[in-house]
């Protein structure tokens, strides 16, 4: 209990809160200054995932509070069968988790925030980043993700796969070079998609 602090008030189980805390806690994200470490995370409040009105908004604030490495405190009853087994697919997503507990010298950040959306970033070692894309908008979006405001400075050698970490971590079959930028489709309103960006360094061969 020691571990963390919070950033916010309480959360609600509306989509307001819920946005609310997560902004609450931007502010101790990345690492300049490092603010949210081992042993002291930016905490903005439990999960409230099983009491939102839809699934879209459950896996959005599950999401989000895994790219940022907040403690993932769930707040239902686990003797809740129903609500249980209707969440089970976004609590237990691996690669998510993976991302949460991952440290790599940053806890996460925003890379930039319009009135359509916010764009996160988590560097995971390994030439690996978790990329959270959230639609804060009231129509459709579509966003485009710039590799340097990601992965970092890259030369044309480098290579990076992406894949969907809410689907398996399936490869979406787009692989992105310096310069390149990765489109995520349309996104609807509270939705979000999760990537991981996984970089590598092409071999040269010289006859």
């Amino acid at each position: 209990p020691y571990q963390y602090y919070r950033t916010s008030a309480d959360i609600d189980v509306t989509w307001e809160s819920v946005m609310a805390n997560l902004i609450s806690a931007v502010a101790f994200s990345g690492d300049k200054p490092l603010l949210s470490r081992p042993g002291l995370w930016a905490y903005p409040d439990m999960l409230v995932v099983g009491f939102l009105p839809t699934a879209v908004e459950d896996r959005s604030h599950f999401g989000a509070w895994a790219v940022l490495s907040s403690p993932l405190t769930l707040s239902f009853d686990l003797t809740d069968t129903a609500t249980l087994d209707r969440v089970w697919p976004i609590i237990s997503n691996v690669h998510l988790l993976r991302v949460n507990a991952a440290w790599a010298g940053s806890p996460g950040r925003l890379v930039r925030a319009t009135a359509e959306h916010m764009l996160f970033a988590k560097p995971l070692g390994g030439g690996e980043h978790a990329v959270f894309v959230l639609a804060t908008g009231s129509t459709s979006t579509s966003v485009e993700i710039r590799m340097p405001d990601v992965v970092g400075t890259t030369d044309d050698q480098t290579v990076v796969r992406v894949l969907d970490a809410y689907d398996d971590a399936r490869d979406l079959g787009q692989t992105l070079v310096e310069g390149r930028a990765f489109a995520t489709g349309p996104i609807e309103p509270r939705d979000s998609r999760f990537y991981l960006f996984v970089s590598t360094v092409r071999r040269v061969t010289t006859s």
